[in-house]
């Protein structure tokens, strides 16, 4: 599951132990290097840290630097190959929500070309949008959804309200430690 995860929460480990119970040997939660469509406010090396802290003690579930370390640019046509050169097999997940704008990312019909992808549903996009082609696939069961996202618990730090319901307690110590987000 590649993202900014800026920062990780309990919705991006909801859908991967979800991911992960249906037939996944390890689902990765890969911070990418850049995202065109919205500002990364935390630096890479606090992302894949936090990410780090959210999945300890999750077994079957990586935080993973790949994206970080092979692609600084973020391009997802990019990790997508470099994937398959380096003999990894990946699907990409991405929510219900963000499928009927990816047909505006930069060189999206070489990406739909290039990589699968495993759409979860995602609050309040629940239903099912229509697939750009056939390397798009539904998650196949009935899933436990949420509507929880990182805006929300970047808002929620900034006004000086809790996020220890929203994440494991050591992201949101590691957040009120290194003040991200203020």
């Amino acid at each position: 599951m590649g993202g900014s995860y800026d920062p990780p929460h309990y919705g991006h480990l909801i859908a991967a132990q979800q991911i992960l119970g249906s037939g996944y040997g390890e689902v990765w939660l890969a911070p990418c290097a850049a995202n065109e469509f919205k500002k990364i406010i935390a630096t890479p090396a606090q992302r894949m840290q936090m990410t780090r802290l959210a999945v300890k003690g999750l077994p079957g579930i990586v935080a993973s630097d790949y994206d970080l370390k092979r692609n600084p640019s973020g391009d997802t046509v990019q990790t997508a190959r470099l994937l398959k050169a380096d003999g990894i097999r990946a699907d990409f997940v991405v929510g219900s929500d963000l499928v009927p704008q990816m047909r505006r990312w930069p060189r999206a019909p070489e990406l739909f070309k290039e990589a699968k992808f495993l759409v979860f549903p995602r609050l309040p996009h629940e239903s099912k949008p229509r697939l750009p082609n056939a390397n798009f696939r539904f998650y196949p069961r009935a899933a436990t959804v949420t509507s929880l996202n990182s805006t929300e618990v970047r808002q929620r730090v900034k006004k000086g309200k809790t996020i220890a319901h929203l994440m494991p307690n050591a992201v949101a110590e590691f957040i009120r430690k290194n003040k991200i987000y203020q």
